[in-house]
C-alpha cells in the first residue's frame, strides 16, 4: 500500500470510532486487511456524471453539492442576527 501514498484509497477492515457530543466521528484505530485504488475524481466531476444520467433528478439541481448536504447533515444553517446579511 505504501506505492499508493498520497493516492485515493478505499480500505477495508476493522475500526473503532469515537462520537463526540457535538456529533463528530473520530477514528481511534483500524486495522487495515484490504485496499482498492479509486479513481481521482472531483465529487463536482461525480455530480455532472450522474446529472448525465437519464431519469436522474440530479439534473435538475443547481447545485447537486448544497442538495447532497441537505440529504446527509439536514438544511444549511440560518445565520441571523447582526452581520448575518452582509454583501
Amino acid at each position: 500500500m505504501a506505492i499508493h501514498l498520497y493516492r485515493p484509497v478505499r480500505v477495508f477492515g476493522d475500526s473503532v470510532w469515537t462520537r463526540s457530543a457535538e456529533g463528530f466521528w473520530d477514528l481511534k484505530e483500524i486495522d487495515v486487511v484490504d485496499f482498492k485504488l479509486l479513481e481521482e475524481t472531483s465529487l463536482l466531476e461525480v455530480f455532472d456524471n450522474i446529472r448525465k444520467i437519464e431519469g436522474m433528478e440530479w439534473r435538475e439541481f443547481d447545485d447537486p453539492q448544497a442538495a447532497f448536504h441537505v440529504l446527509r447533515h439536514g438544511p444549511w444553517p440560518v445565520v441571523t442576527g447582526k452581520g448575518a446579511n452582509r454583501s
